[in-house]
């Protein structure tokens, strides 16, 4: 099934066109137009001084942002803690809000498109749990603080997808997050154990 009409005319060139936006109708007509769209709003909100207005701001406040009033409809103004930043990523609507210490602190969504313009953001558990896939025929859960493995399970082979195969992965799931319940009790608020 195709986006565009008998004419070749997307549905988002279609809108711009009829609310008499011609920049936006020339972006959504033109081959790769919105992708190079959502990539300049990128680089236009890494080098802003805004947040997504959907955020954790009560946790962003105790870590010493500044809000200040809405930017538009889905930004406010913020100023970030000294050594802060924003980061953008390869995909052109995900950048990384960087901490003082350079690690990934948090992740922010914006997609620039015209048409279906939003924000929102999220911050990081220092520690996180999940299965290693780099363990090939083999089920390994992980134990990670920012990103580095601090405790594993033995890797089990099995036949992947099998029934045996998903009995494995609940019980070395279990285990994994049995062990970081006990040593990191806290792990799912996204201000704990940084510092």
């Amino acid at each position: 099934m195709s986006n565009k009409d008998d004419f070749g005319i997307t549905p988002a060139a279609l809108g711009a066109l009829l609310d008499g936006d011609m920049e936006n109708f020339i972006a959504a007509s033109t081959p790769g137009g919105i992708e190079a769209q959502e990539a300049r709003g990128q680089q236009d909100f890494v080098a802003s001084e805004t947040l997504p207005t959907e955020c954790p701001r009560e946790q962003l406040e105790s870590l010493g942002f500044v809000f200040g009033e809405a930017a538009d409809d889905i930004f406010t103004y913020v100023q970030l803690p000294e050594g802060w930043k924003k980061v953008p990523t390869e995909h052109s609507m995900w950048s990384d809000l960087v901490d003082d210490k350079d690690r990934r602190r948090g992740g922010i969504f914006y997609k620039a498109a015209f048409y279906d313009r939003h924000a929102h953001m999220n911050l990081d558990r220092k520690i996180s749990c999940g299965q290693n896939y780099d363990v090939k025929e083999h089920v390994q859960y992980q134990v990670l603080s920012a990103g580095e493995v601090i405790y594993e399970t033995q890797p089990i082979a099995c036949e992947q997808y099998s029934d045996e195969y998903w009995n494995i992965v609940k019980a070395e799931e279990t285990k994994a997050r049995k062990w970081m319940n006990e040593n990191y009790p806290d792990y799912n608020d996204p201000l704990a154990y940084w510092d």
